[in-house]
């Protein structure tokens, strides 16, 4: 019986979760994930072999500073015991094919520079791989009422693993500030930026602000 790929239910959420533990090693909760997926800017597929779920994909929709839509792959998990079957190839061009749905112009991923097995099914789904390496700190340390700078880009996001705020456009201590005033207030989780490796001067706004680092990362855009 060939694999099937289908949009996630509320039926499916505990063994998500299970999934997630087995693969990521994360804990989730599944009344989050529940209210996640019922979200309109989500978009959320499961892989079904022969009956039991192996595997499934989960991203959203983001707006750029200049306005460009922006479909984002976010969590993708494959149970270990299936993987190598195809179920991650499959479960990515599912996802991607959805992005005409909701306008975007730039479909995407962010891969570690290490997770081979996901590089390798984001190629064999048509994705290409960024040549600039990033780096992702995040922070929930204490917020500070302020203004974010017009220049600076804060975008709420809410994914299966947490809740918070992407920093985007200039890295300055006041963005840094009013996106963690606006954590606690809401009470998510972190402040989170993703930033080249060559853009010096943000890095060293990050450190002052005492993120913590993560890794080092790709950008991998869907060219299919």
């Amino acid at each position: 019986m060939p694999l099937i790929i289908r949009p996630m239910t509320s039926a499916d959420v505990i063994t998500v979760s299970i999934i997630i533990q087995h693969s990521l090693g994360d804990t989730v909760q599944i009344q989050h994930i529940q209210q996640v997926i019922a979200e309109d800017d989500h978009a959320s597929f499961v892989a079904v072999d022969n009956g039991q779920m192996v595997g499934f994909v989960d991203g959203f929709l983001t707006m750029a500073q200049d306005k460009t839509r922006r479909w984002e792959l976010d969590l993708l998990a494959v149970h270990p015991d299936f993987q190598g079957r195809g179920a991650g190839k499959q479960l990515i061009q599912a996802f991607s094919d959805g992005a005409n749905d909701y306008g975007a112009t730039l479909v995407r991923a962010l891969v570690a520079i290490d997770n081979k097995p996901m590089q390798t099914a984001m190629t064999k789904a048509g994705y290409q791989q960024q040549p600039n390496i990033y780096e992702l700190h995040i922070s929930s340390a204490a917020g500070k009422r302020a203004k974010p700078p017009e220049n600076a880009h804060l975008i709420p996001v809410n994914t299966f693993t947490y809740r918070g705020i992407w920093l985007e456009g200039e890295i300055s201590l006041e963005a840094i500030y009013a996106a963690n005033a606006i954590r606690e207030k809401y009470d998510w989780d972190v402040v989170g930026t993703v930033v080249s490796k060559t853009n010096h001067s943000a890095l060293g706004t990050i450190c002052a602000a005492e993120f913590d680092f993560i890794k080092c990362f790709h950008w991998w855009c869907f060219t299919g």
